[in-house]
């Protein structure tokens, strides 16, 4: 010990100042740690002695209820679709009466739109075409619906002008439709190719409501070259063809077709949302597979 506090006092003053500090930052480390291990033990005790108090949890979990039949979820039974009891003319059924039979209120809606587009239900074959119309309401009322001839739209005034194969002159026989509209009446059947239903007349820009009723019953739909668009096939310039179809609706196609790949049924149109119920009308004609 003397030997060292004698090589201690031997060594420069600088070198014994740098030896006293280093030792007391030593020390001063070692109380620190000794004080903080102190307050940690502490700490780890009462959290210790909390976790040991028992919890009541029953208002966390709550006792399960016996099963019984009284606190059952109660399942409404689905209402079942009516049948109709006598004969009926299917343009003759309104909203209300379609519900009645089982549609929905957007499946009765889009049945009558679809109706006044073909100019009413002539046939059997007619109401099959109508996808809106699930197939076992619709198997379930065939005997129970008439086509009388009155269904058909006829009146006194015979249709007089073949809308497919007219010229704007015989147009221009129509109360209310001058060079004009007639122009415009065979340019809108131009880019179509041919006309499939009376009610796209209404999409000729001129013909409002109005003069739509008082020149429809004076017109017939004749055949003709509708265009025929390969849906799986056509670009953009193609679908653009059709005035129905809006720049977002044919990138929306297109995008869908190279995605998803090739469409298998023109249905998928609306199934996927590409386009609306009454665009669908308007425009499945006039596209194949």
């Amino acid at each position: 010990m003397k030997k060292l506090l004698r090589s201690i006092l031997h060594y420069p003053y600088a070198e014994r100042r740098g030896i006293f500090v280093l030792t007391a930052f030593i020390a001063v480390f070692f109380l620190f740690e000794s004080v903080r291990f102190f307050i940690e033990q502490k700490e780890y005790s009462k959290l210790i002695h909390i976790a040991q108090i028992p919890v009541d949890t029953s208002y966390i979990f709550p006792k399960s209820i016996p099963y019984s039949h009284n606190n059952t979820k109660k399942h409404t039974t689905p209402k079942k679709s009516n049948t109709l009891k006598n004969k009926t003319n299917p343009n003759a059924l309104e909203i209300k009466d379609w519900i009645a039979l089982g549609l929905s209120p957007k499946q009765a809606e889009t049945t009558l739109k679809f109706r006044d587009k073909i100019g009413g239900f002539k046939n059997v074959s007619d109401l099959q075409k109508c996808f809106t119309i699930p197939k076992n309401i619709l198997e379930r009322n065939l005997p129970f619906f008439v086509f009388p001839e009155a269904s058909i739209s006829k009146t006194s005034i015979q249709p007089t002008i073949k809308l497919n194969s007219c010229d704007s002159n015989e147009l221009m026989k129509l109360k209310g439709v001058g060079p004009k509209i007639a122009s415009r009446i065979i340019k809108f059947r131009n880019r179509l190719g041919a006309f499939h239903s009376k009610n796209q007349l209404k999409d000729v820009f001129g013909i409002d409501e109005e003069l739509y009723q008082s020149i429809e019953r004076q017109v017939e739909i004749d055949p003709g070259n509708m265009l025929q668009i390969q849906i799986n096939y056509a670009q953009y310039k193609d679908f653009a063809q059709l005035p129905y179809l809006q720049k977002d609706e044919i990138k929306a196609i297109i995008n869908y077709r190279e995605k998803i790949g090739y469409f298998k049924d023109l249905k998928t149109l609306l199934d996927e949302k590409l386009i609306n119920d009454e665009k669908y009308f308007k425009i499945a004609p006039y596209l194949v597979l």
